[in-house]
């Protein structure tokens, strides 16, 4: 079987959560970047209440680690020569002061093995789309070049060694040469109305760098997961995928985007680990002590913009869009959520402090 043959089979939207929700938002959207732009706004806010919980948890957590500090250090002094009791009159203090350690994790574990859940499986699902988009647009775009050159066959039925000596000879005459242009610019004009731009980027479907706008061929073989029975076979497919794919490179050059995406996720990203760097340093009221960052949370500064750079220049541009619309909403609720908690806590504080006034009284 020929190469045309066999990518002319039909290819059907991939399968998957995220495939299925994404091509909900785009029904009712038509463009697939603003799509992913609204469905992630829309899962942002879905998952801001666990967000907020994790914040909330977390500023008692360190609240009371504050306040039960000076015992924690007479028992560490009194006892530190010997690990079991420690533990054990450690165990007894926070029981004392209802606090359980191992049960303040839990809301941050599910927030953090969530969210990573979320980003490799909506990473995986972009890929596939990716993946899907590609052989889509390219059964059109050989539909388009082949009903042109050759009319007296379906185009199913035309091999890659049959349009590949059509061409040969066309290149021969003027009138076959005009022939070629003519449908070269149809391509062009048919790959214009497909492509999946938006703003700068030329097609999401590649990274926002300069990179080529169109795939390679081996690209190509790569992602739609090719198979040649020979040498000869995929050095036909090779010339019939640069006849038809070539004319879109030239058109379409100076790369499909200029890191746009890349340096916005740097800076969001370094902008929200800097958000929540300030929020945990300020105080909480005047008797409590101020918090300093764990030096861990300080690397995480750097840390994490870099991998999200990482993760932006070698993945498509749908998925820095991904990223970067996270991770701005994120910053945006940030200052707000702190707000709330902090609004929260000092409610709580003011109530304590009443019923310790009103016992005294007593």
């Amino acid at each position: 079987m020929g190469f045309i043959n066999t990518l002319l089979t039909t290819v059907s939207w991939p399968k998957g959560m995220w495939e299925f929700f994404i091509k909900v938002f785009y029904d009712g959207i038509t463009n697939y970047a603003w799509a992913i732009v609204v469905l992630t706004i829309v899962l942002k806010l879905i998952m801001s209440p666990l967000d907020f919980m994790q914040r909330r948890v977390a500023m008692k957590n360190t609240k009371m680690q504050a306040m039960l500090a000076p015992e924690l250090a007479k028992l560490q002094k009194q006892y530190g020569a010997n690990k079991q009791i420690l533990n054990q009159k450690q165990m007894e203090l926070y029981k004392k002061n209802n606090y359980n350690i191992f049960g303040s994790c839990i809301i941050m574990l599910v927030n953090m093995i969530l969210t990573l859940v979320i980003f490799i499986t909506f990473y995986n699902g972009l890929r596939n789309i990716s993946y899907f988009k590609a052989q889509e647009q390219y059964n059109i775009l050989k539909e388009t070049y082949i009903s042109q050159i050759i009319t007296d066959k379906n185009v199913d039925e035309v091999t890659a060694e049959e349009l590949v000596t059509k061409i040969n000879e066309l290149q021969q005459t003027e009138e076959g040469q005009a022939l070629i242009q003519q449908t070269n610019k149809s391509v062009i004009d048919k790959f214009d109305d497909i492509k999946d731009s938006w703003l700068w980027i030329k097609n999401i479907w590649r990274s926002d760098t300069q990179i080529s706008v169109i795939a390679s061929f081996d690209e190509y073989v790569r992602d739609a997961q090719i198979k040649f029975e020979s040498d000869e076979e995929k050095e036909l497919a090779k010339q019939e995928y640069e006849i038809i794919m070539n004319p879109l490179k030239d058109s379409f050059s100076g790369g499909n985007g200029y890191y746009i995406m890349t340096i916005l996720v740097v800076g969001v990203s370094f902008l929200s680990q800097w958000l929540m760097r300030i929020s945990m340093k300020q105080k909480k009221n005047k008797n409590q002590p101020e918090q300093a960052m764990p030096g861990m949370g300080k690397a995480m500064m750097f840390i994490l913009p870099v991998i999200m750079a990482i993760f932006s220049l070698t993945s498509n541009a749908a998925f820095s869009i991904y990223i970067f619309t996270s991770s701005l909403i994120t910053t945006a609720l940030t200052p707000l959520v702190m707000l709330i908690v902090r609004k929260l806590d000092e409610k709580e504080e003011k109530k304590r402090q009443e019923k310790i006034q009103v016992s005294y009284k007593r």
